[in-house]
């Protein structure tokens, strides 16, 4: 039984990952900067696409453990600052 809520934990984790990652994708989008790439695990790359409207491309991987939203390096003007500042609490679940 200790077995199942260990594999239980890990894939809550796995979730909760990817949903704090999803977060920040979407706050992003929001913000107007560009998002390159939305994953979902890390590892090789199973299957990929790509946006029609967006240059994102959207992948799932072999480890399917964490997610990432890599956006383009661009300065974010004062208001999209604030808005990233002032969305932290609620990335870490304290908002």
């Amino acid at each position: 039984m200790t077995i199942f809520f260990v594999l239980l934990a890990i894939l809550l984790l796995g979730v909760l990952i990817v949903v704090h990652e999803f977060g920040h994708f979407i706050t992003a989008r929001a913000l107007h900067i560009a998002v390159k790439e939305f994953s979902v695990g890390f590892g090789p790359k199973l299957k990929q696409w790509k946006s029609k409207k967006r240059e994102t491309v959207y992948s799932l991987r072999g480890i399917r453990w964490a997610a990432t939203a890599r956006s383009m390096r661009t300065r974010p003007t004062s208001f999209q600052r604030m808005i990233r500042v002032a969305s932290l609490p609620y990335a870490y679940g304290s908002g």
